[in-house]
């Protein structure tokens, strides 16, 4: 690989990180925060010198990343854009050590938010205000990474067409993507506002939402908020966790393009179908009136499956039945080219449809019929990408829940860990389980296998394979 396009291409990403720390160190300076300011005014130094002397060193030659180049950058951005946000956090010392500061800032740039942060409550809005604009920024880096590499790595959904990711076409998606994006965060963010969500709470949320982030400002979480802002959180999030783009894609002028899509139905009616089994159980068991079992009910199934993971306002310790329906709402996650976590709803339905065909064959073996996801048909070499991914996430899955348990957390707790970092599904498993001090208990060992599950997690386990394969740096 070329060294001047990839310097050029990580300058600029430390240069954005740069900016981005403007928002946190101007409301610590005034809130007369001069801990926090020092702390970020050094951090963004750092990543914008660094920035710029790799700019400069990339300078005068040939800056378009070729296809190798490009999954690299992608691959290997979210761990440089955590290792320098981390930076504020470990100079201010409110995620505790190094490695618990590593951890939080990835946590926040892969949109997981787990939280490794002891007292959220405590924390200077500077710091709070930091890990929401870094869900954001990651988020909207999801929706390019998706759109661009993950199709072509993974074969589930239709690859873009060459053209689109030109230089010119590139950039006329990316800027689409950043208005799409931007028009929901400001639309949740005025929406909370009139809510009677505090400004600072409705902003914050607002970025935590729409990235499927689930960083809280607060311990008590969006319950805290009132049932009205959680209503219009749970747009924010089901709006996150749908292909948007690829809607866009299809054509501003096919009305209801989105509604039309496999996906979009099927994320719906697994938020309706986990709402209500969640539901039941709470009042049978819980004693909880229907109607406020329901309304919990649906903003837990809507967090979980939407990879967002706010903690849901449950009971402590909630029933097995509770936390194993969240979990594999979790694992399942968002659709493909959002911004959630999870395998994607679209491998899902590919798997189920496929099971159902080789149930079907045993009755009738010469039964021909193809495997459909929507409008498309499902190739065979893309049913066999399908299995490989699950079979590698279950045993990605298995290898850190080990690495967990191994740090001296029971097995439900490492397993509830894994997942949640994995599927980049924040607190929600944890918390309803009773076991939320779990990421604030590693050592830092711990930490550091837990930002590198967010990282896998987050730019999928077969685009972390090719990378780390030998083949992929023999020219």
């Amino acid at each position: 690989m070329r060294a001047a396009p990839l310097f050029g291409a990580f300058g600029r990403l430390l240069l954005a990180l740069a900016a981005a720390q403007l928002a946190p160190l101007a409301l610590a300076a005034a809130e007369a925060d001069a801990a926090s300011a020092r702390s970020f005014a050094f951090g963004a130094g750092c990543a914008l010198f660094l920035g710029v002397v790799l700019i400069l060193a990339g300078s005068g030659r040939e800056k378009r990343l070729d296809r190798r180049e490009t999954l690299f950058f992608a691959v290997s951005g979210w761990g440089v854009a955590g290792a320098f946000a981390a930076i504020p956090l470990a100079l201010s010392g409110v995620a505790g050590g190094l490695s618990n500061s590593l951890a939080e800032a990835v946590s926040g740039v892969t949109a997981t938010g787990l939280v490794v942060i002891e007292d959220t409550g405590a924390a200077p809005r500077a710091a709070l205000l930091w890990r929401a604009v870094l869900q954001w920024l990651g988020g909207y880096a999801t929706v390019l990474f998706a759109g661009a590499l993950a199709p072509q790595i993974a074969r589930v959904a239709p690859a873009p067409r060459p053209r689109e990711w030109t230089r010119p076409g590139a950039w006329r998606t990316a800027r689409a993507a950043a208005a799409i994006y931007a028009s929901l965060t400001a639309a949740a963010a005025a929406a909370l506002a009139l809510a009677g969500a505090p400004p600072f709470d409705a902003v914050c949320y607002a970025m935590s939402a729409v990235s499927t982030g689930g960083f809280s400002t607060s311990a008590a979480g969006p319950a805290a908020l009132g049932g009205g802002a959680q209503a219009i959180l749970m747009l924010a999030m089901i709006a996150g966790a749908l292909n948007l783009l690829g809607a866009w894609r299809a054509g501003a002028s096919r009305a209801g393009a989105l509604a039309a899509d496999a996906e979009t139905r099927l994320v719906v009616f697994l938020a309706l179908a986990g709402a209500a089994g969640v539901a039941a159980v709470l009042s049978e068991s819980g004693g909880m009136p229907p109607g406020e079992a329901a309304r919990r009910a649906l903003f837990a199934a809507v967090s979980a499956l939407t990879t967002t993971g706010f903690p849901a306002d449950l009971p402590p310790a909630a029933p097995a039945f509770v936390v194993l329906a969240l979990a594999g709402l979790c694992l399942i996650g968002g659709a493909s080219g959002s911004t959630a976590g999870g395998v994607k709803t679209v491998r899902a339905l590919v798997l189920v449809r496929q099971s159902l065909h080789e149930m079907r064959r045993l009755a009738q073996p010469h039964r021909v019929a193809a495997i459909r996801a929507g409008r498309a048909t499902v190739s065979e070499t893309a049913m066999q990408g399908v299995w490989a991914f699950f079979v590698t996430f279950v045993l990605f899955l298995i290898a850190f829940t080990l690495i967990m348990a191994a740090h001296g957390l029971s097995f439900p707790d490492a397993s509830l860990l894994a997942l949640s970092a994995l599927t980049n599904s924040g607190p929600l498993l944890l918390e309803t389980a009773g076991a939320g001090g779990a990421p604030a208990a590693l050592p830092p060992s711990g930490d550091l296998a837990l930002a590198a599950a967010m990282l896998i997690g987050r730019i999928e386990v077969f685009a972390f394979l090719v990378v780390a394969t030998p083949l992929f740096w023999r020219r």
